[in-house]
């Protein structure tokens, strides 16, 4: 079918890599194969996706979500949140679906995503194609595992995490411990992690240092102030991503503070460095004492 001849859909194509502000080569792959369609591409993180989708605010009709092996909650996830849109599935590990997937949602390999190659079940499906029924479950040729059960509380649970995003924001700053609750909510429904960077700038008020970071973060991410400083929570982020981050921050706060004010920051990571609150703000906070104490300045 030609895409002149094709209904034009908005299609959301989610990212483990890249927040869709400047697509990687992965999303503009399979960006191509979608417009050559007639459809129109939009990009996101997959964290950004499925926030949405878990508030009631995802809008698309379609998308494209990558999963790692072994993410078997974020599959979860995925199904029970886009149960009204009709998703591809890219993913190396097909067992952890059951033989009965829904019948909105396509599974097919990883690696022809990773080249541009998605499942012609799924385009049929987006065209309107009476044939795509009966081919939508799974594009592999492997038999998938036994049936199981989807925990149950995937939708609560991330429902919980962004009931916040709705309400108008607060007069009073954001309190650390609750924000980190909210995402460790998300975090068990989804098993998608994330950073925590403890943030001191000396002689610079805590409020000014949270103004600053909130221009440099993406919209994803939360800053609030706290006693010993400001935090910020970064979604859906992996070691690389803080670890990058940690720089790219620290370099724009001394551009700020000049040599008057090195700033000092410490990093947690989700689950790594635990999954309570306390946990990683002792985590984060013990970082940055000691990267404190080792400038002597």
């Amino acid at each position: 079918m030609s895409a002149s001849s094709s209904p034009s859909l908005n299609v959301n194509v989610a990212c483990l890599a890249c927040d869709g502000t400047r697509p990687c080569a992965d999303c503009r792959s399979a960006g191509r194969t979608l417009t050559s369609r007639g459809h129109r591409v939009h990009y996101s993180s997959r964290y950004a996706t499925l926030r949405a989708a878990a508030d009631g605010t995802y809008g698309f009709s379609a998308c494209v979500v990558p999963l790692r092996a072994g993410e078997r909650s974020v599959g979860d996830a995925i199904v029970a949140l886009l149960a009204g849109a009709r998703v591809a599935i890219a993913t190396e590990d097909a067992g952890i679906f059951s033989t009965h997937v829904p019948t909105n949602v396509v599974v097919f390999p990883r690696s022809e995503y990773l080249v541009g190659k998605l499942p012609q079940a799924w385009l049929d499906m987006l065209n309107g194609s009476p044939r795509a029924d009966m081919e939508r479950s799974n594009s592999f040729d492997r038999a998938p595992a036994p049936a199981r059960n989807a925990a149950p509380s995937v939708r609560s649970d991330a429902t919980r995490r962004l009931r916040a995003i709705a309400q108008p924001p607060a007069v009073e700053p954001a309190d650390a411990t609750a924000l980190l609750a909210d995402e460790l909510a998300w975090y068990r429904a989804s098993d998608i992690g994330f950073g925590v960077l403890a943030v001191s700038v000396p002689g610079e008020a805590a409020e000014a240092t949270a103004r600053a970071l909130s221009g440099l973060l993406r919209g994803a991410d939360e800053v609030c102030v706290t006693a010993r400083g400001c935090i910020a929570i970064l979604a859906g982020a992996d070691s690389a991503h803080v670890r990058r981050v940690a720089s790219r921050l620290s370099t724009a706060l001394r551009k700020r503070t000049g040599t008057a004010g090195k700033p000092s920051l410490g990093a947690a990571l989700c689950p790594n460095d635990g999954i309570t609150a306390n946990a990683l703000l002792a985590a984060a906070h013990a970082r940055l004492s000691t990267s404190t104490r080792k400038r002597g300045d």
